[in-house]
Protein backbone atom coordinates (compact mmCIF):
# COMPACT_ATOMS: atom_id res chain seq x y z
CA UNK A 1 0.00 0.00 0.00
CA UNK A 2 1.43 3.43 -1.14
CA UNK A 3 1.45 5.87 1.00
CA UNK A 4 -1.20 7.92 -1.60
CA UNK A 5 -3.62 5.27 -0.75
CA UNK A 6 -3.10 6.12 3.04
CA UNK A 7 -3.22 10.27 3.03
CA UNK A 8 -4.56 10.89 -0.22
CA UNK A 9 -1.28 13.44 -1.26
CA UNK A 10 -2.21 16.11 -3.36
CA UNK A 11 0.03 16.80 -6.03
CA UNK A 12 -1.98 18.28 -8.91
CA UNK A 13 -3.28 21.35 -7.37
CA UNK A 14 -4.18 24.57 -10.39
CA UNK A 15 -4.65 28.10 -10.38
CA UNK A 16 -8.54 27.28 -10.85
CA UNK A 17 -8.44 25.83 -8.01
CA UNK A 18 -7.76 28.42 -5.71
CA UNK A 19 -10.00 31.04 -7.67
CA UNK A 20 -12.60 27.96 -6.86
CA UNK A 21 -12.08 28.65 -3.30
CA UNK A 22 -11.29 32.53 -3.75
CA UNK A 23 -15.08 32.86 -4.95
CA UNK A 24 -16.22 30.50 -2.04
CA UNK A 25 -14.87 32.69 0.95
CA UNK A 26 -16.04 35.82 -1.17
CA UNK A 27 -19.45 34.28 -0.54
CA UNK A 28 -19.62 33.35 2.99
CA UNK A 29 -19.20 30.06 1.52
CA UNK A 30 -15.53 28.77 2.55
CA UNK A 31 -14.83 25.67 4.16
CA UNK A 32 -11.27 24.45 6.35
CA UNK A 33 -11.80 21.01 5.21
CA UNK A 34 -10.95 19.37 1.81
CA UNK A 35 -10.72 22.69 -0.51
CA UNK A 36 -8.28 21.89 -2.98
CA UNK A 37 -7.48 26.02 -3.70
CA UNK A 38 -6.92 26.73 -0.16
CA UNK A 39 -4.11 25.25 2.32
CA UNK A 40 -5.89 24.46 5.64
CA UNK A 41 -6.14 22.13 8.56
CA UNK A 42 -6.90 18.77 6.81
CA UNK A 43 -3.86 20.05 4.38
CA UNK A 44 -1.48 20.24 7.27
CA UNK A 45 -2.71 17.36 8.57
CA UNK A 46 -2.30 14.93 5.70
CA UNK A 47 1.64 16.55 5.70
CA UNK A 48 1.93 16.03 9.13
CA UNK A 49 0.62 12.68 8.76
CA UNK A 50 2.66 11.60 5.68
CA UNK A 51 5.59 12.97 7.26
CA UNK A 52 5.46 11.25 10.47
CA UNK A 53 4.77 8.02 8.92
CA UNK A 54 8.10 8.07 7.20
CA UNK A 55 10.03 9.38 10.10
CA UNK A 56 8.49 6.56 12.23
CA UNK A 57 8.84 3.69 9.46
CA UNK A 58 12.80 4.80 9.33
CA UNK A 59 12.99 4.79 12.82
CA UNK A 60 11.99 1.32 12.90
CA UNK A 61 13.95 -0.02 10.85
CA UNK A 62 17.28 1.15 12.66
CA UNK A 63 17.45 4.84 11.55
CA UNK A 64 17.39 7.62 14.08
CA UNK A 65 15.90 10.63 12.56
CA UNK A 66 14.79 13.30 15.15
CA UNK A 67 12.06 15.55 14.64
CA UNK A 68 8.24 15.79 14.97
CA UNK A 69 5.49 17.22 13.27
CA UNK A 70 2.41 18.21 13.65
CA UNK A 71 -0.58 16.19 12.48
CA UNK A 72 -3.98 17.40 14.94
CA UNK A 73 -4.89 20.28 13.30
CA UNK A 74 -7.97 21.63 13.61
CA UNK A 75 -10.08 24.58 12.08
CA UNK A 76 -8.74 27.94 13.31
CA UNK A 77 -5.23 26.76 14.97
CA UNK A 78 -2.88 29.22 14.55
CA UNK A 79 0.12 28.23 12.25
CA UNK A 80 3.69 29.64 13.50
CA UNK A 81 6.42 29.64 12.36
CA UNK A 82 8.04 26.72 14.07
CA UNK A 83 5.38 24.30 12.45
CA UNK A 84 6.67 24.96 9.00
CA UNK A 85 10.13 24.97 9.89
CA UNK A 86 9.49 21.21 11.46
CA UNK A 87 8.07 20.24 7.74
CA UNK A 88 11.58 21.23 6.11
CA UNK A 89 13.61 20.15 8.80
CA UNK A 90 11.83 16.47 8.68
CA UNK A 91 11.83 16.80 4.93
CA UNK A 92 15.24 17.15 4.67
CA UNK A 93 15.61 14.60 7.35
CA UNK A 94 14.27 12.04 5.63
CA UNK A 95 16.01 12.99 2.20
CA UNK A 96 19.28 11.97 3.82
CA UNK A 97 17.67 8.50 3.91
CA UNK A 98 15.49 8.94 0.95
CA UNK A 99 16.72 10.99 -1.25
CA UNK A 100 14.51 11.85 -3.97
CA UNK A 101 15.61 13.75 -7.68
CA UNK A 102 11.70 14.82 -8.62
CA UNK A 103 11.89 18.34 -6.86
CA UNK A 104 13.80 20.81 -3.99
CA UNK A 105 13.11 20.99 -0.86
CA UNK A 106 11.37 24.21 -0.43
CA UNK A 107 13.94 26.58 2.25
CA UNK A 108 10.54 27.65 3.54
CA UNK A 109 6.92 27.57 3.74
CA UNK A 110 6.63 31.17 3.56
CA UNK A 111 4.79 32.52 0.99
CA UNK A 112 2.63 29.22 -0.21
CA UNK A 113 1.21 29.35 -3.36
CA UNK A 114 -0.52 26.09 -4.53
CA UNK A 115 2.59 25.16 -6.57
CA UNK A 116 4.72 24.52 -3.58
CA UNK A 117 2.01 23.29 -1.64
CA UNK A 118 2.27 20.78 -4.64
CA UNK A 119 5.66 20.40 -4.29
CA UNK A 120 5.62 19.54 -0.89
CA UNK A 121 3.24 16.37 -0.95
CA UNK A 122 4.63 15.16 -4.36
CA UNK A 123 8.26 15.30 -2.55
CA UNK A 124 6.25 12.82 0.38
CA UNK A 125 5.25 10.78 -2.37
CA UNK A 126 8.51 10.04 -4.17
CA UNK A 127 10.23 9.49 -0.29
CA UNK A 128 7.42 6.95 -0.18
CA UNK A 129 7.88 5.06 -3.17
CA UNK A 130 11.96 5.29 -2.35
CA UNK A 131 11.11 3.59 1.01
CA UNK A 132 8.96 1.38 -0.55
CA UNK A 133 11.79 0.18 -3.02
CA UNK A 134 14.65 0.25 -0.40
CA UNK A 135 12.51 -1.76 2.09
CA UNK A 136 12.08 -4.74 -0.46
CA UNK A 137 16.09 -4.86 -0.55
CA UNK A 138 16.32 -5.47 3.07
CA UNK A 139 18.04 -8.59 3.73
CA UNK A 140 16.54 -9.91 6.58
CA UNK A 141 17.94 -12.93 9.21
CA UNK A 142 17.05 -16.21 7.31
CA UNK A 143 16.25 -14.43 3.61
CA UNK A 144 18.29 -16.01 0.69
CA UNK A 145 17.11 -13.37 -1.60
CA UNK A 146 16.39 -9.29 -1.58
CA UNK A 147 14.02 -7.27 -3.82
CA UNK A 148 11.19 -8.01 -6.55
CA UNK A 149 11.18 -10.77 -9.24
CA UNK A 150 12.55 -13.50 -6.87
CA UNK A 151 11.50 -16.10 -9.18
CA UNK A 152 13.87 -15.06 -11.58
CA UNK A 153 16.42 -16.19 -9.45
CA UNK A 154 15.68 -20.03 -9.79
CA UNK A 155 18.33 -21.98 -10.86
CA UNK A 156 17.80 -26.07 -11.65
CA UNK A 157 14.62 -25.91 -9.57
CA UNK A 158 16.32 -24.19 -6.39
CA UNK A 159 16.41 -21.27 -5.07
CA UNK A 160 19.49 -19.31 -5.69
Amino acid sequence: MGINNKFDLIFDRTQADVDYASRLKQEGLHSDSDLRGAYNSSDRNRVGGALSMLLELLNNNGYRLVGSVRSNWAEGDIVRAKDNADIIAGLRAVSGVLPQISLEIPDSLDRLDWRKANDIERILFDMYENYDRLSDMWLWCGEGYAGYGYEEHKFDGLWV
